[in-house]
């Protein structure tokens, strides 16, 4: 088990596992990012919901990590400098509609490391199942393949289907 905390007085760890795959999508907000290594969450698998019912900037469903016994989510891990927390908090609308907690994330190589980790408030779980803009799922499809998540993960993430929305979005 994880025993360090996942802050530190000049960073904190970070678990991407949605568009903050991406490296060039994490820059925008988090100058500071540097990748460190893959990682995955046992009994968690992505979902899209459309927060509070409505779509939003990326003009469909947003991503979540759902508890989902036997399923592992896979994503990135990011050392990102304490100046950027409230960014990041921003970017992700902490409280309104994601949650910043800690989760212990296992890396490649099998160690356990504590990472921030965002995840929509139960609140903001109006409508399920929401599918994501295509702009959106090829930023994490980009993401996945940038970092050589393991192939049968980015297999899956070329099945969920997009909601054919081809205007503009207000994320990058």
């Amino acid at each position: 088990m994880a025993s360090e905390s996942a802050y530190k007085d000049s960073h904190f760890l970070y678990f991407g596992f949605a568009s903050n795959m991406n490296t060039t999508r994490i820059h925008i907000h988090n100058p500071t990012a540097v990748y460190i290594e893959n990682g995955y969450l046992d009994d968690h698998e992505l979902a899209f919901y459309v927060p509070y019912g409505e779509v939003g900037g990326w003009g469909g469903g947003s991503a979540t990590l759902n508890d989902v016994k036997g399923k592992r989510a896979w994503g990135t891990i990011w050392k990102i400098g304490i100046e950027n927390l409230a960014s990041i908090d921003k970017q992700e609308s902490v409280p309104n509609i994601y949650n910043r907690t800690v989760k212990e994330i296992t890396t490649e190589k099998g160690e356990k490391v504590n990472c921030a980790i965002f995840t929509l408030n139960e609140t903001a779980k109006v409508k399920e199942g929401e599918k994501p803009s295509p702009k959106y799922i090829q930023v994490i499809r980009e993401g996945a393949k940038e970092h050589n998540i393991p192939k049968d993960y980015q297999e899956w993430l070329a099945t969920i289907e997009d909601n054919g929305y081809n205007g503009n979005v207000a994320m990058p």
